[in-house]
């Protein structure tokens, strides 16, 4: 499993050459053709702060979910791995890179996962892979952060989903409360706000905010597919 789009055409590769030794394939903000991460201009700029200031912190500043802390670990992480040069080069081999035909060969089944606002991958360069590899499964959701930490209430799931270990009925997945659980539910059932409210005995005001709270966690646009999520991971009765 790949964590982050810098690690997915090492595992592309490795797959295609050595398809025996992985079962599985799962990828988070993934792409396998550089060309597809910005225009030129904007991979320019990136190798060259790069090569002058070391990992480009300023790609993650306002990414939901990566807070000041975390920046500065992932800055502190490079800086102690790989000289400015050598970080530089890496970021361009991420451009030129071009594993396109090695994707189209794969017979591993694939899991991708790709928040539609990635800030760092963009959505497109998931799509694209996604239409490459043979049988590929694409689950994109809301969201602008690279980091999966800040989408676990739908990568979790649909990781064990997967891998044929779906969440036991009525199981609310990892990152849901239990009341939250109870709120999918209703919404499954074509509840509005003010009946879940009803329903639960609580103001109209906090229902809206576990339903907000709910969206953003799961990574759904809407109640549509809210309610989709819920019959997925059995909390739909």
């Amino acid at each position: 499993m790949t964590l982050g789009g810098f690690a997915a055409p090492i595992a592309i590769g490795y797959a295609a050459r050595h398809p025996e030794r992985v079962e599985r394939l799962v990828m988070h903000s993934s792409y396998a053709k550089g060309t597809l991460l910005g225009d030129p201009e904007e991979r320019r700029v990136v190798a060259d702060y790069t090569l002058n200031f070391g990992f480009p912190i300023f790609k993650f500043v306002d990414h939901p979910g990566v807070d000041i802390e975390q920046q500065r670990a992932m800055y502190d992480l490079h800086e102690r791995a790989a000289s400015h040069a050598m970080q530089a080069a890496v970021y361009q081999m991420m451009y030129d890179v071009d594993l396109t035909d090695a994707a189209a060969s794969l017979k591993t089944p694939t899991l991708l996962l790709h928040a539609r606002g990635d800030q760092l991958v963009p959505w497109a360069a998931g799509r694209h892979l996604a239409g490459v590899i043979p049988g590929a499964q694409f689950v994109s959701f809301a969201g602008s952060s690279v980091a999966p930490w800040a989408h676990q209430g739908v990568l979790i799931p649909e990781i064990h989903r997967f891998l044929g270990q779906p969440a036991r009925p009525g199981q609310a997945p990892a990152g849901i409360s239990p009341r939250e659980a109870d709120v999918l539910r209703l919404i499954a059932a074509g509840m509005s706000n003010r009946q879940i409210s009803e329903e639960l005995k609580i103001s109209v005001h906090t229902a809206d905010r576990h339903v907000s709270n709910i969206l953003t966690k799961i990574g759904a646009a809407n109640r549509a597919e809210a309610a989709s999520f819920a019959v997925r991971h059995g909390l739909a009765h």
